[in-house]
């Protein structure tokens, strides 16, 4: 097997995109091509990244046929091309064509045709290397695919073509520049020749980028630009970077005055002028200047605009204390007058208009200064007013430690007071619980009650829905309660009917998240018989061997298919004798296979050998051959076999064999305290103490305790730390973000960072939002400190070390490291501890506490954390370290996108204060310059492109796709539920008739996942919709008037089978023929997995006049079919010890730290199980004697053969 350093090749995915990535140092591309296109047919990847950390050898042609459409991105040192290359990624062309003209009108001229379906657009191709040898010879060819010809006339529109060169990083720059005006540039040769003469394009690039980024809108940063590029002469990179960092932190604030001075002065002196105009000024910022900032702002929306002079006067009456209730200052209130108010409003009709919110948000102003100590900011007021008063759904963008959790608070309350139910979205369950119970002091005093969603006890998120107005939460609870409530029929959500939503960390949700899908698990019983497929698979990754991954794969795959399947091969025909020639061996085979012996693959299809069926095949001229084949068959039917799987979930198995294998692979190198952690679930609401292995969401560092990965990655996972196996789920229930959130009448959504220019453009086309972005109420006084990119983990402990020595012992202040994993905080925990760091603490579990949120931090503190501390954590600093300088933040990592970086680096600078951060990252190997710094975050930026630009086109096409299908199921679904209503079928009987609809449902949806992926154009949409079809017309004959009907619903279902055999033997005596029927059909198509089918039908034939001997049969074969399981299980028990004794002593402590004994427990309690079995039926038939029975110290075991035969 290769080793980690190799190259390795993975599925993986990337928000809402499948991404086939391949890692390695040298990359020869002629390599690793075929295992990269057989997962392009195998997955609905539609990008590829190749990383070669040294050297890329392009050495291999890419085809249209296989590569068409997709999105290409390489990364490397140095690449080669070796001789004349071509990459073709071009779209395929449209095959739809319109079946009929457009017809004649009614004055009968022709109406006018349709225009054509469009073609697949081409792929994008990007390169970054520091140098490419003859890129001369390698061509790309990018163009769209054509069109049809239109209905009646019109053309079909091509796809987008690709500019086919080599210098990559200048067309990125382009395109940033064409995002930035927001539309295409003219004359794009000129531009190329020019861009050919910049030396430092990775300066530009991130000029460019900086500025899709920013908070000030295209019109104000299009002039800046202009401005900057007339004085090019003067520009220094430095001063480039100085200037976008200012305007990026907010250090400065941008209006036209501003820019009128610098076209009337030299840089130099307008830098001077920005930095003077700005200096530290700890003034607010009067509710004038921030009207004047937010209209000047090209970012806000004409909606918000309209608005802001009313709004600027309401706020300033709130600010200057001059409103008043039946002559009584409202800021003179105390609580009783609040409570007294908040009951005479709710009791009176009132006007939703501005003069009303004012006075609404001067109430809830004084109620937080009761309960806080503080009023509201004029930025605080601004943004609740502009929300309420714009009659849209809203995103404000509202800077981090400016105050969102009490603007959340204001928009409830009002919202609430005019009788309307609010629910609060966070990015996590920790800031939703904590939200929603520190905030009930404020709510209380308006009489209002809040509670959150993220109990695991449905009767307590009943509760919370119907008796609170106000419900916290993270998006998924909200799902999970809506699919309940609506699919299930739990009515858990009581009267709520999706008024508003106020979405906390919105970015989060609607950008980092926006193509997430929440789905409900669905468990087919039948599923946990896979465990000797996950066993066998990984107990060969486990053995050392010097295949290459794409050869183990093959070879895995090959022998687990020979052990779950009795196969025949032609050669083995061949082995009967040597006199058979090539073409006997064909006719044998074939004759095989017309009896039904074997299938085209060599599959035997029969469990037993009929000898006057084999001679019939065999005559007239292989008759001489039958006791040879017949012994052969037998010896392969009888043969043991490590591999055992229902019939009805082999095909399952085969689907997704190869993802599994390489789920295995996967699990083989993953470390804990990376992904994942291995911990009992700490909530304090869960009776369940067992061990498992808990998923870390990267980006908001929390627990993702109710998910699992898919194909298999989290059970084989659990193998390797000796947890409980947990069965696969499949996906059969479920909803988007998108269309959850779609069903709100009205959105608001606040966030520190936004993002670009294109992200509003994909948030506003999606959800149809307007935007307002509010300034900080201060002159930010952040500082970004130039980073520092270290060449391995040694440099890299020693950098962060030194800065925190520095900043703590000589600065006196405190430092924040945010990093990625827990395995990284615990090293630097370890590392920084060592080094006599007496007061350092962790912040890596949600369950913890980061207790400096409720005190003050004090100098000389070091903070070691993922990102739970990264978004939505208000640490409180002293004056003493305020006046040493403030927080310092270390980003230890470098964040996937510019949005995380900034949530980061917004622990520190908050409210004004001072503050500082840096980034401080590993070069993963390479040689470490100051330089790499615009490469890395190049390749970031480029991947965020991707994955923006691909939110869309998936939702639109995959999940508009699955969710439509799931409609189409839903309104069959509710069709029967209440046929079987109609019917009076018994509670337990219409469970089961539901629950064998939805397994059918899920192995559907799974069978046709690949094409439902690849459903972009009409074509592809017809032939899921026809699938579709025909799946659903299978349900149409099934009834339910009595149980005679009951049994088709089951059909290929042997668990549910069994299930309604025995409810139908217990409870409906007069149909117990059909309970025997029932148990009969699982027994013929399950015999190695139909134990329970046998118990039963026992029991049902002794419930009549029964033959005893066919009783004693069957409770015989099920006994010997529960020893078979406890063999298994014993068998399964010594693989799983021995993989973690060798691991335990290969592996470090981290490692022996993560074993689980709750497998090993499992395992014993189904031995248990089934010796229960076991003896239940001793006990009915009386308990068997064996020859061992009379062995002892006198009677030998030969002489107790004779006794037992003789009796």
């Amino acid at each position: 097997m290769e080793q980690p350093e190799d190259v390795a090749i993975h599925v993986k995915k990337e928000g809402s995109r499948t991404v086939i990535e391949v890692k390695g140092k040298h990359i020869v591309l002629s390599g690793v091509k075929p295992r990269i296109e057989q997962l392009l047919s195998s997955s609905t990847a539609q990008e590829v990244h190749i990383l070669a950390g040294t050297s890329l050898s392009i050495d291999a042609d890419l085809s249209r046929d296989v590569w068409h459409g997709l999105n290409l991105v390489v990364l490397a040192n140095e690449i080669t091309v070796p001789s004349t290359i071509t990459w073709d990624v071009s779209g395929n062309d449209s095959n739809h064509n319109y079946a009929a003209n457009a017809g004649t009108s009614e004055d009968g001229h022709g109406k006018d045709g349709n225009d054509g379906y469009p073609g697949e657009s081409g792929g994008n191709v990007l390169l970054l290397a520091n140098a490419i040898q003859n890129p001369e010879q390698l061509t790309i060819i990018s163009n769209g695919g054509n069109g049809t010809c239109g209905q009646d006339g019109g053309d079909g529109e091509d796809g987008v073509d690709a500019y086919n060169q080599c210098n990559w990083t200048d067309e990125l720059v382009l395109l940033q520049l064409e995002n930035c005006y927001k539309r295409q540039l003219q004359e794009k040769p000129k531009w190329r020749k020019y861009m050919s003469k910049i030396e430092n394009k990775a300066v530009l690039l991130v000029f460019s980028v900086q500025f899709t980024q920013n908070t000030y809108g295209n019109k104000l940063m299009q002039n800046l630009f202009e401005s900057l590029v007339e004085k090019r002469s003067e520009l220094t990179h430095s001063m480039l970077l100085n200037v976008l960092s200012c305007f990026h932190k907010q250090k400065w604030n941008l209006c036209v005055d501003d820019l009128n001075v610098l076209k009337q002065s030299n840089l130099f002196e307008w830098i001077q002028h920005m930095e003077t105009k700005y200096k530290k000024d700890l003034k607010e910022l009067n509710i004038s200047q921030i009207v004047t900032i937010i209209r000047g702002n090209d970012n806000t929306s004409s909606n918000i605009v309209k608005h802001l002079s009313e709004i600027e006067q309401s706020v300033a009456n709130i600010q200057h204390n001059s409103k008043t209730i039946n002559a009584s200052l409202i800021s003179n209130f105390l609580s009783n007058d609040v409570e007294k108010w908040a009951e005479e409003f709710q009791s009176s009709q009132n006007m939703r208009c501005l003069e009303k919110y004012e006075e609404m948000l001067a109430v809830i102003d004084r109620a937080i200064e009761l309960k806080r100590g503080f009023q509201l900011r004029n930025t605080q007021r601004l943004t609740v007013l502009a929300l309420l008063t714009n009659h849209n759904s809203t995103l404000a963008q509202v800077s981090t430690g400016e105050g969102k959790t009490v603007i959340v608070v204001a928009i409830a309350i009002i919202k609430v007071l005019f009788g309307e139910k609010v629910d609060i979205i966070t990015s996590s369950s920790v800031l939703a619980k904590r939200d929603a119970d520190d905030n009930k002091d404020i709510y209380g005093l308006f009489g209002i009650s809040v509670s959150h969603n993220c109990s695991e006890k449905i009767q307590v998120r009943k509760e919370a829905y119907s008796s609170n107005q106000i419900v916290y939460g993270d998006l998924g609870n909200f799902q999970r309660d809506y699919l309940l409530d609506r699919f299930y029929g739990k009515r858990i959500l009581g009267d709520r009917s999706f008024e508003n939503v106020i979405v906390d960390e919105v970015d989060s949700m609607l950008l980092d998240k926006g193509n997430n899908i929440l789905y409900l698990s669905h468990d087919i019983a039948g599923m946990d018989k896979l465990e000797s497929v996950y066993l066998y698979i990984w107990q060969m990754v486990n053995t050392p061997t010097d295949l290459s991954e794409d050869e183990l794969v093959k070879e895995i795959k090959q022998s687990l298919l020979s052990d779950m399947y009795t196969l025949i091969q032609k050669a083995d025909i061949q082995k009967l004798s040597k006199s058979l020639g090539k073409s006997n061996v064909l006719e044998l085979w074939e004759r095989l296979i017309k009896s039904g012996i074997i299938n085209d693959s060599g599959r035997l299809q029969t469990q037993a050998i009929d000898s006057n069926k084999l001679e019939k095949l065999l005559s007239p001229d292989f008759t001489q051959y039958k006791d040879r084949l017949s012994f052969f068959i037998w010896s392969r039917i009888d043969r043991e076999t490590n591999v055992k799987v229902p019939n009805f979930l082999k095909e399952f198995v085969e689907r997704h064999l190869d993802s599994w294998i390489s789920s295995a692979l996967t699990a083989l190198y993953m470390v804990p305290g990376q992904y994942y952690v291995v911990d009992v679930y700490r909530s304090g609401t869960s009776a369940d103490r067992i061990a498992n292995v808990i998923i870390l969401d990267r980006d908001t560092g929390t627990d993702q305790v109710s998910s699992q990965w898919d194909e298999a990655l989290h059970q084989f996972l659990q193998l390797k730390h000796g947890c409980k196996l947990s069965t696969q789920s499949l996906k059969a229930v479920f909803i988007s973000n998108v269309t959850y959130l779609k069903k709100y009448k009205l959105l608001y959504g606040l966030t520190g960072t936004l993002g670009s220019q294109r992200e509003r453009h994909l948030l506003e086309e999606i959800h149809q939002v307007d935007f307002v972005t509010v300034p900080t109420f201060k002159s930010k006084q952040f500082e970004e400190y130039e980073p520092i990119i270290c060449s391995g983990k040694d440099d890299w402990l020693k950098q962060i070390h030194q800065e925190v020595s520095k900043l703590t012992k000589t600065d006196k202040r405190s430092v924040l490291i945010i990093c990625e994993t827990i395995q990284d905080v615990e090293t630097l925990q370890k590392n920084i501890a060592s080094k006599g760091h007496t007061k350092v603490r962790i912040y890596v579990r949600d369950y913890e506490k980061l207790d400096v949120t409720k005190g003050k931090l004090i100098p000389g503190e070091v903070i070691i954390a993922t990102n739970l501390a990264g978004r939505g954590t208000d640490i409180k600093i002293s004056d003493a370290l305020e006046e040493a300088g403030g927080l310092h933040v270390i980003l230890s990592y470098l964040p996937a996108n510019i949005r995380i970086e900034e949530q980061g680096f917004g622990r520190a600078a908050r409210k004004g204060e001072r503050g500082s951060g840096q980034l401080i990252i590993m070069a993963d190997g390479r040689k470490a310059n100051l330089s790499m710094i615009f490469t890395l975050k190049q390749k970031r930026n480029v991947d965020e492109l991707f994955r923006l630009s691909a939110i869309k086109a998936y939702y639109k096409t995959t999940i508009k796709t699955e969710e439509n299908c799931f409609e189409a199921f839903n309104e069959l679904y509710e069709k029967k539920m209440k046929l079987l209503a109609n019917a009076e079928t018994p509670e337990p009987v219409k469970d089961i008739l539901l629950q064998s609809c939805l397994d059918r449902w899920s192995f559907w949806l799974d069978e046709n996942n690949v094409q439902i992926g690849k459903a972009s154009d009409e074509a592809s949409k017809r032939e899921v919709k026809q699938r579709l079809k025909h799946f659903l017309l299978q349900f149409d004959d099934l009834k339910a008037t009595s149980a005679n009907n009951w049994a088709a619903w089951v059909e290929e279902n042997p668990m549910q089978m069994i299930k309604l055999g025995k409810y139908i033997s217990e409870h409906e005596s007069e149909h117990r023929d059909t309970a025997l029927q029932l148990f009969g059909k699982v027994i013929s198509s399950e015999p190695c997995f139909c134990e329970a089918a046998y118990y039963y039908r026992a029991y049902t034939r002794s419930l009549d006049n029964m033959n005893i001997g066919d009783f004693k049969k069957d409770l015989r074969l099920a006994g010997k079919l529960f020893d078979d399981h406890i063999q298994c299980k014993v068998y399964a028990l010594g693989i799983v010890s021995k993989q973690k004794d060798t691991a335990i002593l290969k592996n470090t402590t981290t490692v022996r730290n993560t074993m689980s004994e709750d497998y090993e427990k499992q395992n014993n309690s189904l031995i248990n199980l089934y010796s229960l079995f076991i003896r239940s039926i001793d006990d009915m038939l009386g308990h068997s004697i064996s020859p061992e029975s009379f062995v002892n110290y006198e009677i030998k075991e030969d002489v107790a053969g004779i006794i037992f035969e003789d009796l």
